[in-house]
């Protein structure tokens, strides 16, 4: 993977969850999956470079009011973070690449795919807005597939998961065209003549 350019490249930083209680220091509503309740935008734009990161972090680290969420939607965050980036993000901003990272402890993550995720918070029926979440997920999943970096290990108990957004092939890109393609002249009359 390239490494990061602060002259050409955007960070966003988003914590997620999903509350289990509304809370004074947090608008967004509790006990739903929609990408609007899940997700926390801290930060979007360019930084000067590793030590800018740093002390950013370091300030958004220190918010209590991040870490106070009940449910960890760690698999249908890393596609459902695309719908709610989009409007926060300058129009006509164009990217070559799109690199997710979560970071994460891995108490609370569930090892599954998103349709699976779904239905468990489906079955607690403690979660609101599934249905709309499941149909957002379809999308997103007809357009992008996530390709997840390998050898990837803890540091200190801490996991940086990595991957990378692909636009899906659409069909007409995987037909095979004949490149080479010869016509013959055949006479059908004295006047016509068709190819083969």
């Amino acid at each position: 993977m390239a490494a990061f350019d602060p002259e050409k490249d955007r960070i966003s930083v988003l914590f997620f969850t999903i509350l289990n209680e509304s809370r004074a220091c947090d608008v967004r509503q509790a006990r739903s999956v929609l990408p609007e309740n899940i997700f926390d935008l801290a930060f979007t734009g360019k930084v000067q470079g590793k030590e800018d990161f740093a002390n950013r972090l370091q300030t958004w680290m220190s918010n209590p009011c991040h870490f106070k969420g009940h449910w960890s939607p760690i698999v249908i965050s890393s596609l459902l973070v695309l719908p709610y980036m989009q409007p926060r993000l300058p129009a006509g901003e164009l990217h070559s690449k799109t690199i997710l990272i979560q970071v994460t402890d891995g108490e609370f993550n569930s090892r599954t795919t998103p349709g699976h995720e779904l239905t468990d918070y489906r079955r607690t029926g403690l979660i609101n807005d599934v249905e709309e979440a499941d149909k957002l997920l379809n999308e997103v999943s007809r357009l992008f597939s996530l390709n997840i970096l390998p050898e990837q290990h803890p540091v200190k108990g801490v996991f940086y998961l990595t991957a990378e957004y692909s636009s899906q092939r659409v069909p007409e890109s995987a037909i095979q065209y004949q490149r080479n393609s010869s016509l013959y002249p055949q006479a059908l009359s004295s006047s016509e003549l068709r190819y083969r």
